[in-house]
C-alpha cells in the first residue's frame, strides 16, 4: 500500500501537528510500502517547515517518501520536499523560492499625521526592536539581517546537500527565484517532470505496488467535528 499525504496552504504549527501524526501512522503501519507527499504550498513558518522536514526525513530513513508537486513547492514547502527520496512535478508546477523573508510594518509617520502617540515601555535593549510604532534603527535592521542570514544559510545547506548541487548551481538557485517545472528540473531542484498519472505509475513501479495510492485523511478532533456539524460546515 502507498499512502498519499497532502501538504496544502500556508505552513504553520497546525500543519506540523497534522502532518506529523500522518507520518507517524505511516511508519507504524507495516502494510505501507511508501509515502507520497502531494505538495501545493508557498511555504510559511520557517520553524514549522524545519520540524516537518525532520519528520519526513525520519520516515524516509525507514520507508521511501516521494514528493509530487501538484501546484507550488516554494520556500519552506520546497525545504520539506528536499527531505524526500525524489521530487516529481507536473508540467505546470512552480518550484523554488529558496530564501527567507521578514516583514515589519512602520506606521510611525502615519501616526504623526493623524496625531496619535503610542507610548512603548520595554525592558532590555532590543526588546522593542522592529516595533511598528517607531522607526527601526540601523542597529535593529542589522540585527534582523543577521537572524535572516542564519536561517537562509541553514536552508541553503539543506538544498545544496540533498540535491547534490555544485557551488555554481547553489548560487543560481539561492537567489530566491521561483521556477517553472522544466527549468527547475534543469537546475536539479527536482528529479522529473511528467503528467500526474505517469508520475504515480513510476512510483508504483519503483515500490512494486499495483494498487493506486490511498489518500490519508487528517483526523479532526471530536469537538471540532461537532462544532463544524453544528455550524453546518
Amino acid at each position: 500500500m502507498i499512502i498519499t499525504i497532502n501538504l496544502r496552504g500556508t505552513i504553520g504549527e497546525n500543519t506540523f501537528a497534522g502532518i506529523k501524526s500522518q507520518l507517524d501512522a505511516s511508519l507504524r503501519n507495516k502494510n505501507v510500502k511508501g509515502v507520497i507527499l502531494d505538495i501545493n504550498s508557498g511555504g510559511g513558518s520557517a520553524s514549522a517547515s524545519e520540524l516537518i522536514y525532520e519528520a519526513v526525513s525520519h520516515l524516509n530513513e525507514n520507508k521511501p517518501v516521494f514528493s509530487v508537486v501538484t501546484g507550488t513547492a516554494a520556500s519552506g514547502a520546497y525545504m520539506i520536499a528536499c527531505a524526500t527520496r525524489k521530487i516529481y512535478s507536473i508540467h505546470t508546477g512552480l518550484i523554488g523560492s529558496v530564501g527567507v523573508i521578514s516583514m515589519s510594518p512602520d506606521v510611525s509617520e502615519l501616526l504623526d499625521k493623524i496625531g496619535v502617540k503610542v507610548n512603548v515601555l520595554s525592558k532590555g535593549r532590543e526588546k522593542a526592536s522592529m516595533n511598528p510604532f517607531q522607526k527601526s534603527t540601523e542597529e535593529d535592521l542589522l540585527r534582523q539581517n543577521v537572524i535572516l542570514s542564519e536561517i537562509y544559510d541553514f536552508f541553503m545547506t539543506i538544498v545544496k546537500e540533498r540535491r547534490h548541487l555544485s557551488d555554481e548551481q547553489a548560487s543560481e538557485v539561492g537567489n530566491s527565484g521561483i521556477y517553472a517545472a522544466k527549468e527547475a528540473e534543469k537546475l536539479s531542484l527536482i528529479d522529473q517532470v511528467d503528467s500526474y498519472g505517469k508520475i504515480i505509475e513510476s512510483i508504483k513501479n519503483e515500490l512494486g505496488e499495483k494498487s493506486d495510492p490511498v489518500v490519508m485523511k487528517r483526523k479532526i478532533p471530536f469537538l471540532l467535528r461537532f462544532a463544524m456539524k453544528f455550524l453546518g460546515q
